[in-house]
């Protein structure tokens, strides 16, 4: 779990920086957000500006869409 923590710290520290973060992934959005709520808290959407899953898109990688 040592590389969550890092994640955390790390998303945290460039979110105090002002920096603009998203996350973009083929799993699918719920299992996205109920890791993301298991590891950052309810408060995790304040982090991420977007959120870009696998049924977001229409052809899943490795096509350029």
């Amino acid at each position: 779990m040592k590389s969550l923590r890092n994640t955390e710290t790390s998303t945290a520290q460039r979110t105090a920086e002002g920096l603009r973060q998203a996350i973009v992934t083929t799993t699918s959005r719920a299992n996205v957000e109920a890791l993301l709520e298991l590891h950052f808290g309810a408060a995790w959407p304040q982090r991420f500006e977007a959120l870009i899953c696998g049924e977001d898109v229409r052809h899943k990688k490795p096509d350029p869409e």
